[in-house]
């Protein structure tokens, strides 16, 4: 019974050390800063043990005007699901979509730049289809070309 206690120990230390070492397979690295409307943007970046960056995900908080004159706020997360968008040595990138994501209304955004190893920067659109307050007409609202800038924060010790 001893050996298979002892095995079975060897076993979880050898387990929980493969384990240990495949959650670093990735480094994760941060950035914020705000857009030139003076919102917040923030930036993750998923650093491979190949050494490529990929973007991860970004947010952003941005303000529309609409053709009625009227305004609206928006905060705004993208999540890339499959790592296509490499930024890693200063190679510019690119981000485009439109989509239906807020109760049925056509959108475009549009996220590009460069990012290095403390800094990076670049420019923001963000484009949404509506009706105007009163229902009867359709209008476009829209941010503008926004320029962005960003710094690269600590990263979090892993626990």
């Amino acid at each position: 019974m001893l050996r298979r206690t002892g095995t079975f120990g060897i076993s979880l230390v050898l387990v929980a050390s493969l384990g240990g070492s495949m959650s670093h397979a990735s480094q994760r690295i941060r950035y914020s800063g705000e857009t030139s409307a003076g919102r917040r943007v923030a930036i993750n970046v998923v650093k491979r043990d190949s050494g490529r960056w990929f973007l991860k995900n970004f947010k952003v908080s941005v303000q529309v005007a609409c053709e009625d004159g009227t305004t609206d706020n928006f905060g705004l997360g993208t999540k890339l699901t499959n790592e296509h968008v490499r930024v890693d040595g200063g190679r510019p990138f690119e981000y485009e979509s439109t989509s239906t994501p807020l109760a049925f209304r056509h959108s475009f955004e549009r996220f590009d730049g460069t990012l290095g190893w403390r800094t990076g920067s670049g420019t923001f659109e963000f484009n949404i289809g509506g009706l105007t307050d009163d229902g009867q007409e359709a209008q476009l609202c829209a941010s503008g070309d926004l320029t962005w800038t960003v710094e690269r924060q600590p990263t979090p010790p892993r626990s």
